[in-house]
This record gives C-alpha cells, sequence and structure tokens, in this order.
C-alpha cells in the first residue's frame, strides 16, 4: 500500500492556490493534508503549520525562547505548487502493509487524527 495527498485545506477560510501571505518573509498558517491509500476511497486529517524560520524565531522571542518543533514544515517562502509537490513525494515515500503503518509515518509530518485514539 502505499499514500497519497489527496487534499489541502487551511484552519483559515483561505484558497491556498492564491494565498499570498501579507509579510511573505514572517508567517505561520495551519494546514490540513488529508491522505489516503493510492487507488482507495477514503481519508485521514494529518495537521501542522506552514511557517518560515523568521515566524517560528518571532513565535519563540514572545514566550521563553524556547520552543518545540513537532508538527512544523518550515519553508522560506510560499510556494504552493512546490509544497504540495513536496507533500505528494513524501506521501509516496510512504508505505507499508496496512494503514496504520503509513499513517505512522506520515505523522511525522503532521498531527494524525487518530494518532492517540485508543479504541
Amino acid at each position: 500500500m502505499k499514500a497519497v495527498l489527496k487534499n489541502l485545506e487551511t484552519t483559515l477560510d483561505l484558497d491556498l492556490e492564491s494565498f499570498v501571505p501579507t509579510t511573505p518573509e514572517c508567517f505561520g498558517i495551519g494546514i490540513i493534508a488529508f491522505f489516503g491509500v493510492e487507488g482507495e476511497i477514503g481519508e485521514d486529517m494529518f495537521s501542522f503549520t506552514l511557517c518560515t524560520p523568521a515566524w517560528l524565531e518571532d513565535l519563540a522571542r514572545r514566550d521563553t525562547g524556547i520552543l518545540m518543533g513537532r508538527h512544523f514544515l518550515i519553508v522560506l517562502k510560499y510556494d504552493f505548487r512546490r509544497i504540495k509537490r513536496f507533500l505528494e513525494d513524501y506521501a509516496a515515500k510512504c508505505e507499508g502493509d496496512a494503514w496504520p503503518e503509513i499513517a505512522e509515518k506520515l505523522g511525522r509530518l503532521g498531527h494524525w487524527e487518530f494518532e492517540d485514539y485508543n479504541p
């Protein structure tokens, strides 16, 4: 089984393809990537913050000067096509015998909606 990117959204009401950050060198936005199994119906959500190094630095300065770095995708500039291609390529490398195995690999990128689920 192999993962594929099925859709991209933002936690804000933005069109990611036409989005232009107000401050291109210093921004952070919440992204929801929907990944599923190639050729199958269904998808799971993986969320992360897409941001620049300057935004991370600003965030750290506002708090304690320390920032944990899980589920951040760091870019030097906003380029939707390049970001989407990166996510598609990343998904293509996530293979496994079952979806939970694949989702665990995708979870290194973003928080999987079922990451801490205990039935």
